[in-house]
């Protein structure tokens, strides 16, 4: 049937069941091709095409074939790019989400290309197994491939951002020679078909395959590891394909039946044979007997039907109820046109011509339906009437209103005018949707149009605007024909992004900004490609000032990205002064040291106060340095080039520090070659001194600990003439070396161990201990420890050891010539846990002047409060003239808390009141 008669193109819509299906043209092509020679790989929303000779038809038909080189054309037939294939022989083809062409050889290896027929990335290979033993069959789905080796084996690669092999698990018998023979090394598998993930569905990360055995179907889920569902078959599979939804599979079988299965757990929901369409044949084609041979393809057609093309004989419409039509071949098709499923949709490229074949969209069928009475049927009519200036026009806009219908009338009209794709009936369309908008306020029952969700000005401007976009895009220039329906599949930003990659440079950045979206993307790939595009013929200056005559005022321009670009096309002066015009430091200083602008990046990344960009730059010159000292040939050049480091690092100190705090914990030896160059040798001398310590903590060799001081004694001898007076720390530094070389002596010749690492007093101590007086006294003269000290750390030691009798003996034999005194004695056996017996024996020797003052401040001391109160009454009848100061008060003052209070009331009153 055709559309309703409304003055504008036509299109030839044909039932299926319930639904109808229209058939357009898109385009005359514009190549010269013979599909029956030639493969067509096709990409989803109006993609690129990909062709290449069928090398077993070449070979069938006309003997030999030519090189097989790929050919990339526009979906309006204009050449995109050309691939010179020189490699072995290709298996499948297909195009990724990002329109990358991916090209599998029968070995195993898959080649990446972008629409311009260049390299887009490295190749990858499907795995060992499959380079090895070659493959059978492969299938290129949107996000990766799957290949099937001649043994049996199922490989995929997941995803294309980091190909990565894995191996899918098949049933027992999918291994096992085929039923028909097949040759030496085929296996049981027929067909493969990747199930795309549902909308609304989180996507799996490893897709589920489905497999096509002898009599059988399988379901292959990688994430489970085992098949998850299977169904028999009538017979082998010839054509196996997976709606673009992800909800059904179907096959047709060497029977000659068809069968659709529901994805989820492969039931059957259609099974036709073709014996079953005889009276639509005859019907729509004039035959009586269907076609003996098999089809040549097999797509979906949107989500709801499948097409069936026979070669000579015409298009089998088959839907998911059972319904099937036949059609012929539309002009231009030729006998073996390419099919190429589209979510709502399926097109159908022939030698001549490009069609559209889709399921007509509810809303515009409502509307241009012949015969139809729905409300924006109605209010279309009423609009064409109002234009011929026919009165009929406002009875029929009246009725709309007085029904109610009018809101509908008009949400109709734009829905239809969205789905179309003739301009002139989207005008038309609009028209009519604006023509009932302004009548919305007439009725008071009837809601304003900027009260109604998706009828007011703005979304029918929105519906305007993208129309006019998809307009531009179906231009045979640009060679997109695309639908609304894909459009909102597909989304904007990849849109803009297509573009770009045809260089259509102008119309990307008018649909970015006309979405809102940022086009500094387009304007960086425009700048590159007009780099590439100059070459030699202008130059730095001139090429500079035309990039800038376009970019300037375009506010986030990645100037980085075009300066590598030019540093990749061999022009680093370009790259340069491009970079003066980028703003971002973390995109200017590492394509600085890309280009060897060392000192540079260096000034910009502490500029810019990042520590990370800081180190890199530093890290980088010092690299520069090193590379220049081992390969100067000779040792002024090699002087000149340290200098030129040690300058940058004076003119930068904030970048030198932080170079020196990174590299003090990875590679002490740089901050000593830098301190010493800057002039700061003192720093060098802690920098060895603190790597003698780490190396003494960790237990090294006493060799590299000496070595480390005696480089930070040398170090701190340097300094005294540069910086300041540093004798005291370099005689600190060969006193602990030669500390370190005694104590190894002392374990050496008394066969002890324990001694190296500790302090001087330590060491003194450690010889008490283990009784080695006479080296404890040596040890000690050496290094000139005061006697007192000397004699206080063997009394110390002497406590330590518990030895009570013998303290008790050393304290009577004081007299008033010795260095230490009976509190010094006391407060060391207190220290080390001495029995109050043996403290009080202490305290009790003590005699002369003062000796009860004396002792009950000792007493206090030793925190024997009991023994220091009893003293209290004497100590007052001894001292009667100095109750207010002298010692009493400080005994008062030192018996404050606690025992302070008792002291008082024990004491005389007049005492007691006094103090």
């Amino acid at each position: 049937m055709e559309l309703l008669d409304s003055g504008l193109s036509q299109e030839d819509w044909q039932v299926l069941g319930s639904e109808f299906y229209s058939l357009r043209s898109l385009y005359s092509l514009e190549w010269d091709k013979d599909l029956a020679l030639t493969r067509v790989f096709t990409g989803q929303h109006g993609g690129p095409m990909a062709t290449v000779w069928d090398e077993a038809q070449v070979r069938l038909y006309i003997g030999s074939a030519s090189r097989p080189d790929i050919h990339i054309y526009s979906a309006a037939g204009r050449q995109l790019g050309l691939v010179l294939w020189e490699r072995g022989s290709v298996l499948a083809a297909g195009w990724s989400s990002a329109e990358e062409l991916l090209v599998v050889e029968e070995e195993g290896t898959v080649h990446r290309y972008d629409v311009r027929g260049q390299e887009s990335a490295p190749p990858f290979s499907l795995g060992k197994e499959a380079e090895e033993e070659g493959l059978q069959l492969a299938r290129v789905f949107p996000a990766g491939v799957v290949g099937l080796t001649r043994r049996g084996a199922l490989w995929v690669v997941p995803t294309l951002d980091r190909p990565r092999q894995l191996r899918l698990p098949l049933p027992a018998g999918a291994n096992a020679p085929r039923a028909d023979g097949g040759g030496p090394h085929a296996v049981g598998v027929r067909a493969l078909a990747v199930l795309p993930t549902p909308a609304g569905q989180p996507v799996p990360s490893v897709p589920e395959v489905v497999v096509a055995l002898d009599q059988t179907l399988v379901l292959v889920d990688g994430s489970r590891g085992v098949p998850r569902a299977s169904a028999p078959t009538p017979g082998p599979v010839l054509h196996l394909e997976a709606s673009l939804d992800g909800m059904h599979v179907a096959a047709f079988c060497e029977d000659g039946s068809i069968r659709v299965w529901a994805a989820e757990h492969l039931d059957v929901v259609t099974s036709l044979a073709l014996a079953d369409t005889a009276s639509s044949l005859s019907e729509d084609l004039g035959m009586e007997t269907p076609p003996d041979a098999l089809p040549d393809a097999l797509a979906w057609a949107g989500s709801r039907a499948l097409v069936l093309s026979w070669e000579g004989v015409g298009l089998l419409l088959v839907g998911l109820g059972g319904a099937a039509r036949w059609r012929a071949h539309p002009p231009g098709a030729g006998p073996r046109p390419a099919l190429s499923p589209e979510p709502d949709g399926l097109r159908l490229a022939g030698g001549a011509a490009h069609w559209l074949l889709r399921a007509v969209p509810p809303a515009q069928r409502s509307v241009l339906e012949m015969g139809s009475l729905e409300p924006g049927a109605l209010l279309f009519d009423a609009r064409r009437l109002y234009e011929a200036g026919d009165a009929r026009a406002t009875a029929e806009l009246l009725e709309l209103v007085r029904a109610g219908t009018l809101p509908a009338a008009v949400a109709a009209c734009l829905a239809a005018a969205a789905a179309e794709l003739d301009p002139a009936r989207q005008e038309a369309l609009l028209r009519a949707a604006c023509y009932g908008r302004a009548f919305l306020g007439i009725d008071p029952a009837l809601p304003n149009a900027a009260d109604v969700p998706g009828l007011g000005r703005r979304d029918a401007l929105e519906v305007a605007r993208s129309l006019r976009v998809l307009n531009a895009l179906h231009d045979p220039e640009v060679g997109i024909p695309i639908t609304m329906e894909q459009l909102e599949a597909e989304g904007w930003e990849p849109l803009v992004r297509r573009l770009v990659r045809r260089r259509h440079y102008h119309l990307a950045l008018s649909v970015a900004r006309a979405q809102g979206l940022p086009g500094e993307a387009v304007l960086s790939a425009w700048a590159c490609d007009k780099v590439t595009a100059c070459g030699g013929s202008l130059g730095d200056a001139e090429l500079l000032a035309a990039l800038k005559s376009k970019l300037d005022g375009a506010g986030g321009v990645e100037w980085a990205n075009i300066a590598s670009h030019a540093a990749g096309q061999g022009r680093p002066k370009l790259a340069a002064l491009l970079l003066d015009m980028e703003h971002r430091a973390h995109q200017q200083v590492p394509l600085l040291l890309e280009l060897g602008e060392t000192e540079a990046a260096l000034g910009k990344a502490e500029t810019s106060l990042d520590a990370d960009l800081m180190l890199d730059a530093c890290s980088a010159l010092w690299a520069d340095v090193q590379r220049a000292l081992a390969t100067a040939p000779t040792p002024q050049q090699s002087v000149a080039a340290g200098q030129r480091f040690w300058t940058a690092m004076n003119r930068h100190p904030l970048a030198c520090a932080v170079f020196l705090r990174y590299s003090a914990k990875q590679d002490p030896l740089v901050v000593t070659d830098v301190y010493e160059h800057t002039g700061h040798p003192e720093r060098t001398a802690e920098v060895h001194l603190d790597a003698a310590m780490a190396a003494a903590k960790r237990g090294a060799g006493e060799t590299a600990i000496q070595t480390e001081l005696a480089r930070s004694r040398d170090a701190y001898v340097r300094a005294q003439s540069k910086t300041r007076d540093t004798r005291f720390e370099a005689a600190q530094v060969t006193a602990l070396a030669r500390l370190r070389e005694q104590q190894l002596e002392l374990e050496a010749s008394t066969s002890r161990e324990g001694f190296l690492g500790l302090s001087v007093t330590g060491t003194i101590r450690q010889c008490h201990k283990l009784g080695l007086k006479d080296a404890a006294a040596r040890f000690a003269r050496e290094h000139k420890v005061p006697e007192k000290q000397a004699q206080l750390l063997a009394l110390d030691a002497a406590a330590a050891q518990h030895d009570w009798v013998g303290l008790q003996a050393k304290v009577s034999r004081l007299d008033r010539y010795s260095l230490l005194t009976l509190e010094h004695y006391a407060h060391a056996a207190q220290a080390h846990g001495a029995p109050p017996e043996v403290l009080r024996w202490i305290v009790d020797r003590v005699s002369g002047d003062g000796a009860v003052a004396r002792k009950a401040m000792l007493f206090s001391e030793l925190g024997m409060q009991r023994e220091a109160a009893a003293l209290a009454p004497h100590l007052a009848q001894a001292t009667p003239g100095q109750a207010e100061g002298g010692v009493l008060g400080s005994l008062r003052g030192a018996l404050q808390s606690g025992v302070g209070g008792w002291v008082s009331r024990v004491a005389p009153v007049g005492l007691a009141g006094r103090g």
